[in-house]
């Protein structure tokens, strides 16, 4: 399968790779933590059929530009305004994976006049609960082995075949290019910092992220969540506290497959957003 092409365009300070395709509403698909626009190659050109797509490399990640000295959530938030300005996009809906959906929560507070429908797929930000090999991250030279691992074919092969359900969906071609842009300059540093910042030794810093929690109820716009059954990184439970703290939402949980649905299931996942951002 072919990957769109590259385009890049200035969001403030930073460089930023992007994929459009399509025509109609604007959709915009923000990835997770360390990952990239190829985590959705098995979505774009399917959701290109009703909405005009947009996938990009958040600042630090994929090949956007590496040097940010400031990844708050603030920062976040107006970096996805920031872009969709730069497309001419006023209102548009957002489709986030991990931490992208933590990121597009932190935008439905930030700009919810802005938003027009949200889809949560296993999105970060929801509570405290992570795997002992992400808090591990916080331990000083520990944490910058683990950073150097990932970006070698052995350790992004380990890492990508133990978030999903079957292993097998992780392709050889596809660990490759993963472990190519994670040994770009500054990615292995980039992932450790924004990693830091995020977690503690207990897991997801619920200090950064209970002033952004207590809005997440102030949501209004309709809003799927859809997450895998067996995620091995963010509990099922998490779903279910979006789905309670959201009033316009329903949910979607996937059987037989872990973190990353849009690329584990992805006729199902495409389906399920085609028909969600149809309806009324």
């Amino acid at each position: 399968m072919e990957d769109p092409e590259d385009k890049y365009v200035k969001v403030g300070e930073v460089n930023t790779r992007y994929w459009v395709l399509g025509q109609g509403s604007p959709l915009l698909l923000i990835h997770g933590l360390g990952a990239s626009c190829e985590y959705w190659r098995y979505n774009v050109r399917a959701l290109s059929q009703g909405c005009r797509v947009y996938a990009f490399d958040l600042p630090g990640f994929g090949r956007s530009d590496k040097r940010i000295d400031d990844y708050s959530l603030d920062f976040a938030g107006e970096f996805v305004a920031a872009f969709l300005d730069a497309q001419g996009v006023d209102r548009a809906s957002l489709v986030g994976n991990s931490l992208g959906g933590g990121v597009s929560l932190q935008f439905a507070v930030q700009y919810p006049h802005r938003l027009e429908k949200l889809v949560l797929v296993d999105s970060g930000g929801l509570g405290s609960e992570l795997p002992l090999s992400f808090r591990l991250l916080k331990i000083p030279l520990l944490g910058e082995f683990m950073a150097w691992a990932w970006g070698t074919r052995p350790g992004m092969r380990l890492t990508l075949r133990s978030i999903v359900y079957k292993p097998r969906v992780m392709t050889d071609e596809f660990v490759d290019q993963m472990a190519e842009l994670a040994r770009l300059p500054g990615a292995r540093e980039m992932l450790l910092s924004v990693a830091r910042m995020g977690i503690d030794f207990r897991g997801q810093n619920m200090k950064l992220l209970e002033p952004f929690l207590s809005r997440v109820p102030e949501i209004e716009a309709p809003t799927l969540i859809i997450w895998g059954a067996q995620d091995p990184i963010l509990p099922l439970a998490h779903a279910q506290i979006a789905h309670q703290m959201i009033r316009n939402s329903r949910l979607h949980i996937l059987d037989r497959c872990g973190h990353l649905p849009q690329i584990e299931k992805p006729e199902e996942f495409n389906q399920l957003v085609l028909g969600f951002l149809g309806s009324n």
